[in-house]
C-alpha cells in the first residue's frame, strides 16, 4: 500500500510535464505558448516603426482632409473665373495712360489734331482745313472746316459727352440726325449702315438736305466708346458728295482715335 501511494504522485507529475500544461492561479490548466506562437503574435520592429513614422494620415484624417482640399480648389476656381465688374472708373484707369494713335497710313501732307484729356481724340485732316475749338468746352464740340466751309456749310463736327441715357447707338444716331437737320426744309434718307471707328461700332446714316434752294449731303455717325457718347456730322454740297466721301470723310474716320474717357472735372 505504501508503494502505491508513493508512486501515484510521481506518475501524475510525469504525466503533467509530458502534456506541457501548467496550472493557473485559479486552478485551471492553460496551454503554454510555443516558441513559434510567441514569434507570430509579437509585433516586429519594422511594423512598429512604420506605424509611428512612415504611415500617412489615417483613414479618418483622409476622409476629413480630402473634402476640405476639394472645397478650397473649387472656391479658387470659382473666384478666378468670376468676371470682373466693369465700372467707369476702372475703364478710366485702363485707358488714361494710353498714347493717342493715328492710323498708320494717312493722306500725304495731312495734319493731326490731338485733343486734351477733356476731349481725348486724335484725328487727321486735310492741310487746307482748319480746326475750330471756339465752342469747347462749353458744348464739348469741335469743328474741322473746309476752306469755304463758312459759305458752303462744309465741315466735320465731332461731339462727345459722358453717356446721358441708356439708348442704343441707333437711337443716338437718329436723335443726332434730327438735331443736325432741323434747318432743312426737306430731307431724304439715302441709307443706314454700321462702321467700326476707333474700335467701337458706330451707327451711320446718309441723307440729303434741301434748304433755301441748296442741296447738301449730310452723313452722321453715333457710337459708344467705354461709357461715353460720340457723334459725328459731315456736311458738303451735294455735287461734291462722292469726292468728299472718298477723299476726305472716309480717311478722317479711319484715322480717328478715341484714346480715353472724357474728363469733365
Amino acid at each position: 500500500m505504501f508503494r502505491w501511494r508513493a508512486f501515484f504522485p510521481v506518475a501524475l507529475l510525469i504525466g503533467l510535464m509530458a502534456c506541457g500544461t501548467t496550472t493557473s492561479s485559479s486552478g485551471r490548466s492553460v496551454a503554454e505558448p510555443t516558441a513559434s506562437t510567441r514569434a507570430a503574435s509579437a509585433p516586429s520592429a519594422a511594423a512598429s516603426a512604420g506605424t509611428t513614422a512612415t504611415v500617412g494620415p489615417s483613414a479618418a484624417a483622409t476622409a476629413t482632409t480630402a473634402p476640405q482640399a476639394s472645397a478650397v480648389a473649387t472656391a479658387t476656381r470659382v473666384a478666378s473665373s468670376a468676371p470682373p465688374t466693369a465700372t467707369r472708373s476702372a475703364a478710366a484707369v485702363a485707358t488714361a495712360t494710353r498714347v493717342p494713335q493715328v492710323a498708320a497710313v494717312i493722306q500725304a501732307g495731312w495734319k493731326v489734331y490731338r485733343g486734351p484729356k477733356e476731349f481725348p481724340i486724335s484725328i487727321a485732316y486735310p492741310p487746307d482745313w482748319t480746326v475750330d475749338t471756339s465752342l469747347f468746352p462749353e458744348q464739348w464740340v469741335i469743328f474741322i472746316v473746309s476752306p469755304n466751309g463758312g459759305e458752303e456749310n462744309e465741315a466735320v463736327e465731332i461731339v462727345g459727352s459722358a453717356q446721358q441715357t441708356e439708348s442704343n447707338i441707333d437711337v443716338l444716331r437718329d436723335q443726332f440726325f434730327y438735331k443736325k437737320t432741323d434747318f432743312c426744309e426737306k430731307t431724304g434718307i439715302e441709307g443706314t449702315f454700321y462702321r467700326q471707328i476707333s474700335g467701337a461700332q458706330f451707327a451711320m446714316l446718309g441723307a440729303t438736305c434741301d434748304s433755301s434752294n441748296s442741296l447738301t449731303f449730310i452723313q452722321v455717325a453715333s457710337g459708344l466708346k467705354n461709357d461715353d457718347e460720340w457723334s459725328i456730322a459731315m456736311r458738303t454740297p451735294y455735287e461734291r458728295k462722292e469726292a468728299r466721301l472718298r477723299e476726305v470723310f472716309d480717311p478722317m474716320l479711319a484715322s480717328l482715335d478715341i484714346y480715353a474717357l472724357i474728363d469733365q472735372r
